[in-house]
């Protein structure tokens, strides 16, 4: 049986108290009530003077705490400069009314800053921690921070030392796990793994590697074979840590959240229907594209990610929910823009798609996802010439020369009365720019305020490709 317990921590018995004296009836509870009020007295006083202490040190040193890592090392930067003793005397509410508004930290957080801080390590163990945990750090830079500070405190458990006194010996070092990894990985250590556990890790990783590639893919599909026994998240990272694969815990916790997913027959039916003509682009647009095909029904990111996976299809767990959260802005933005452009209702699909997308310049949505984003947003729907025109006109780069020419051709051609389609095959013999497309002349007329249709615009060009730029 392979084993990775430390030896637990030495408890330390007070010294029995010495026996009261005697006294008179009624002078043992005036005399408890004095000393009471005297320590209460007492208390508040230094803890005062501490806090007061905390506040001119942070004055002092705030910018370069403010510098320092995240809200949790701020706080215990600031701690540092204290004393011992007025650490000991400080609150934890105390500390966190004061820092609000300063530093975005929770009262925990602050209680967790305040541990680590009264934790007391003698300078040899600090030197060993430090000295250890320099050479660990050496040798394995492309680890996580559990495996990391699992290795420091298994081969450091002679120590008997508590993951707060690990942090605080370490608070000068850089790149450090905080103290709910050395906490968990503490935990770690006391799981009891079995030999044939990890063989049989060892054995179906080679295999799996074949068809998997990434760490989440491989942790999914080892934990989807028939013969795989249930572990917790924590004994299934130890059992990795013995294999020496290098995979995190929290990495370990979402394979099996996306292990557990079970997407519903209404989603599997979505994906299957839309996934093939979805699939071009990066991987980033093969999501949007396959998002923006239909309504998709109610789903999780795990579920998705599932639905992903079962396909062959491999992306991270962060680019699918970046991704479920991309349609929802994507859907909003395209509905808010396209009543904006247009609140009467009196403009052609056509021109009001063009409008959407000018309206949309300085958003962070590409013209192309604004375009394949009306079927979810409940729009009317354009087909892909359609789109592909208004696509070619917006991206068009107009020349002086066209500008002034549709300023002075266009106005007198419009005033006559014939169709609109017969306006704009007249207007192409006056004087027309050479290689001037249907998609460039969109562009001219709506820089004039003209609203031309799609149907015009294409008869006028012989029911040509009026895509081409």
């Amino acid at each position: 049986m392979l084993s990775l317990r430390v030896p637990s921590s030495s408890f330390i018995t007070a010294p029995p108290t010495a026996a009261p004296a005697t006294t008179r009836p009624g002078q043992l509870s005036t005399s408890i009530a004095t000393v009471k009020q005297s320590h209460h007295h007492f208390g508040q006083k230094h803890g005062t003077a501490a806090l007061n202490a905390l506040k001119t040190q942070y004055k002092t040193h705030w910018r370069e705490i403010l510098a320092t890592g995240n809200p949790v090392n701020q706080v215990e930067r600031l701690l540092l400069t204290l004393s011992a003793k007025q650490v000991r005397q400080l609150t934890a509410k105390g500390v966190y009314q004061f820092l609000q508004g300063k530093i975005n930290v929770g009262l925990p957080s602050v209680e967790s800053a305040l541990t680590v801080l009264r934790s007391h390590v003698s300078r040899e163990h600090q030197t060993l921690i430090n000295t250890t945990w320099e050479k660990l750090h050496c040798q394995n830079e492309k680890i996580g921070k559990y495996s990391l500070a699992m290795r420091l405190q298994k081969e450091l458990g002679h120590l008997e030392l508590r993951p707060a006194q690990f942090r605080r010996a370490l608070l000068g070092a850089d790149d450090i796990p905080d103290i709910t990894i050395l906490s968990q990985a503490s935990v770690a250590l006391n799981i009891d793994v079995k030999e044939e556990e990890v063989e049989w890790v060892l054995q179906n990783l080679q295999s799996l590697r074949h068809q998997y590639h990434c760490q989440m893919d491989l942790l999914v599909a080892l934990q989807s074979l028939p013969d795989y026994h249930e572990m917790t998240a924590m004994k299934l990272f130890v059992v990795m840590e013995l294999a020496e694969e290098k995979m995190s815990l929290p990495l370990v916790k979402l394979s099996q959240s996306a292990f557990k997913a079970s997407p519903t027959e209404e989603q599997q039916q979505w994906f299957d229907r839309n996934w093939t003509s979805s699939a071009t682009g990066t991987k980033c647009d093969q999501l949007i594209n396959l998002l923006c095909q239909e309504p998709a029904p109610a789903m999780a990111v795990a579920d998705l990610w599932r639905l992903l996976f079962n396909a062959r299809v491999s992306m991270s767990m962060s680019l699918v929910r970046n991704a479920l959260k991309f349609i929802v802005h994507l859907k909003e933005m395209v509905q808010i823009h396209w009543h904006m452009v247009c609140p009467t209702g009196n403009m052609t699909q056509l021109k009001q798609l063009g409008m959407m997308l000018f309206s949309l310049k300085n958003s962070n949505i590409r013209p192309a996802q604004a375009l394949s984003a009306l079927k979810i947003a409940g729009l009317p729907a354009a087909d892909a010439e359609l789109k592909g025109l208004c696509l070619s006109a917006y991206k068009s780069i107009l020349l002086i020369e066209e500008l002034n020419w549709i300023r002075r051709v266009w106005p007198p051609l419009s005033m006559l009365d014939v169709s609109q389609q017969q306006q704009l095959q007249l207007l192409r013999q006056q004087g027309c720019p050479k290689g001037m497309t249907a998609a460039r002349l969109l562009r001219l007329l709506w820089e004039i305020g003209e609203d031309i249709s799609f149907h015009d615009l294409s008869a006028a060009y012989g029911n040509a490709d009026v895509r081409t730029p």
